[in-house]
């Protein structure tokens, strides 16, 4: 009766580990959806234009940066033959995802966009349609991924994927670290994602995308103005009114400000960044109003005024108040073409509204930015000079 009952519990270990083994089989099925990287076209960046050739102004035109695998293992000799590590193919269509489905027809390898790096929009492409719809169809491809970078180019976007660069291998690369390196200037704005995007289509507030322009190379100075309730480009930015944008929203991390000596005819060069940042929303007898108070600090780093003794406290104190003026005329300048041009609020305006009083704001919500083009706002700066610039004696 033991030996028995010893076989039936042998047997049902034996079928246990069989029906184990079963399961592993259906639910790890291993490389089941595996695809060689041989038979993949890797996409890097598109540019979204309007296609000039068309007589539709609705034709889109989409240009694919394509990773060149014989381009990056380029030997001397295919140097001089003028291999690149890239190719770019273009397909035109009303329907975007019908446009980037047709690059299977002239890619010889399957388009994959997990590791795009950048999307440039057309400045027509930006102006007559809603960002908003154009991303959201380039998110039905689930391989697109959200972290990808927009910009807007004031040229035609598929130009600036021709841009050969000496420090980079491909346009895209460049692009891509043009906008990630953003730490010495305020001419650039802070990077906006796909993810970064739609954070701003659901509050439905009006937003600021890094513009990009084509000179001698690729430059990245400006910015596009997008209005909330279409999401269409209103205009741009130049690098002034940029400046004061991102000394308004605190976002500058740095900037060099020069003051020119009226008497001397020599320059002075101060650097800056921020050391405290404040909008204030206030309403008195029912009138709103905003006050900006920024506090900056920096060194002074160059000084042509060789006659002028610039550790007189007086004189630092006159240096202090010019270069604290010049700061306030840049965000004051970018304030009049965001209230007065384009009514489009993308310094955050609102948010600081509704943290002091949201019964107010959401009397005031559905039509924000023409409140907004009409509200006072008041600028405060004060910037400290904390040091100079290493000297070296004469």
């Amino acid at each position: 009766m033991v030996k028995r009952t010893k076989t039936v519990n042998a047997r049902i270990r034996h079928i246990s580990v069989l029906v184990f083994c079963l399961i592993l089989l259906v639910t790890t099925p291993g490389c089941w959806d595996r695809r060689e990287v041989e038979d993949l076209g890797i996409v890097l960046g598109l540019a979204i234009d309007i296609d000039p050739e068309s007589e539709d102004e609705n034709t889109l035109k989409i240009t694919a940066q394509f990773v060149s695998p014989h381009g990056l293992g380029r030997s001397n000799s295919m140097e001089k033959q003028g291999s690149k590590p890239f190719y770019n193919l273009n397909r035109s269509g009303e329907n975007i995802i019908k446009i980037l489905s047709d690059f299977n027809v002239v890619s010889s390898r399957v388009p994959n966009y997990e590791h795009l790096k950048i999307i440039i929009i057309g400045r027509e492409v930006a102006e007559e349609n809603s960002l908003y719809e154009l991303m959201h169809t380039l998110l039905a491809f689930q391989e697109i991924p959200r972290n990808t970078f927009v910009v807007v180019s004031d040229c035609e976007a598929a130009s600036l994927l021709e841009e050969e660069s000496e420090l980079e291998s491909m346009p895209a690369y460049e692009i891509d670290n043009l906008l990630r390196h953003n730490q010495a200037t305020s001419k650039k704005l802070y990077r906006q994602s796909i993810g970064d995007l739609f954070k701003e289509f659901s509050a439905g507030r009006s937003f600021a995308v890094q513009r990009i322009i084509r000179e001698d190379t690729i430059v990245m100075e400006g910015a596009a103005v997008f209005r909330g309730e279409d999401n269409k480009m209103a205009g741009f930015l130049d690098a002034l009114e940029t400046e004061g944008l991102n000394w308004l929203t605190g976002e500058a991390k740095f900037a060099a400000v020069q003051i020119k000596d009226e008497e001397q005819g020599g320059n002075l060069t101060c650097t800056m960044s921020i050391s405290k940042h404040q909008i204030k929303a206030m309403t008195e007898d029912g009138d709103l109003s905003f006050r900006v108070n920024i506090w900056a600090e920096g060194l002074l780093m160059e000084s042509w005024t060789l006659n002028q003794n610039i550790e007189d406290p007086e004189i630092l104190k006159e240096i202090e108040s010019r270069i604290s003026e010049q700061i306030k005329l840049a965000i004051e300048t970018a304030l009049r073409v965001l209230q007065k041009e384009y009514k489009a609020d993308v310094a955050g305006f609102c948010k600081e509204l509704r943290i002091e009083d949201i019964h107010l704001w959401e009397e005031l919500m559905d039509d924000w930015d023409n409140t907004f083009s009409e509200t006072p706002i008041e600028v405060v700066v004060d910037y400290h000079i904390t040091g100079y610039q290493r000297r070296t004696s004469r």
